[in-house]
């Protein structure tokens, strides 16, 4: 069997319906360009039963981790596509056949270099476009400002290489997205790459006794000037305020907008 051109790595845990609505995006594509991975840390069987539901199943590991960042590395180990795209369980590619196409138009980059698109917010009743910069900066990564990583095309030989860290929870992300745009060469696909459904871990404040963990997490993955420094505990301190007074539901519906009102203001000056 030839080597495919992308393997696409999903976690999921005791999620099976939201999962089905990922590999069903999935499905779509042709299969022997395109390789599906689920790395499912489920306690239960729910995940397992949509898996064997499936006409083309995909390559599948279950067995527990210690998180989603744990099953990702497990899922890099696993791929042997050119590239990798993590798609999260519960998110789906925005357009699989103009997806296809672009990554035949740019198969010769996959080994080489970060390719990534535009992606689209769905906020339940409504969606909207995400417009990514033409270039991504460090400067950009340290304000926080880095595409989402399930529009992200990452060589599969720099993943192994530079596997997430577990050790600064939910910040290893951006650590690993860092490293890589200080690494590699980039370009941006004229695409839309994913739906991102609003309400995963990372948008959710940690509890009061995980604040500053949390905070010496970012940094760690960051690596902040002294002001910029103050302006994520800042942030961070806002985000964690809202969250305690609102409740989950209403802080998530909050951020939503505010997401919203940021994905409109990008469509109005082009950036």
């Amino acid at each position: 069997m030839a080597t495919p051109l992308l393997s696409i790595v999903t976690v999921c845990f005791e999620n099976p319906g939201e999962l089905l609505r990922t590999l069903q995006s999935i499905a779509r594509l042709p299969r022997a360009e395109f390789e599906a991975i689920v790395i499912d840390g489920s306690r239960d069987d729910s995940c397992k039963h949509v898996i064997t539901s499936l006409s083309s199943l995909p390559r599948y590991v279950h067995e527990r981790d210690r998180g989603m960042y744990d099953g990702m590395n497990k899922g890099i180990q696993a791929a042997s596509g050119a590239a990798i795209l993590f798609l999260n369980s519960g998110d789906e590619l925005a357009q699989p056949d103009e997806f296809a196409r672009a990554v035949y138009e740019n198969r010769s980059l996959l080994g080489t270099h970060l390719l990534y698109g535009d992606t689209i917010d769905d906020f339940g009743t409504r969606q909207v476009l995400r417009h990514e910069d033409q270039v991504i900066t460090d400067d950009s990564i340290r304000r926080g400002d880095l595409p989402c990583h399930q529009s992200i095309l990452v060589p599969s030989s720099f993943c192994k290489r530079n596997p997430y860290d577990l050790a600064i929870g939910t910040s290893a992300d951006t650590l690993f997205l860092r490293k890589a745009f200080k690494t590699l060469p980039q370009k941006k696909m004229s695409v839309p790459v994913s739906v991102f459904h609003y309400g995963g871990v990372s948008n959710t404040a940690p509890p009061w006794s995980g604040f500053f963990r949390s905070y010496r997490e970012v940094l760690a993955a960051r690596k902040l000037r002294f002001a910029e420094r103050l302006h994520v505990f800042g942030q961070l301190l806002v985000r964690q305020i809202l969250s305690s007074l609102l409740g989950s539901y209403k802080y998530r519906v909050l951020q939503s907008r505010r997401a919203q009102a940021r994905s409109a203001r990008q469509i109005a000056t082009g950036s």
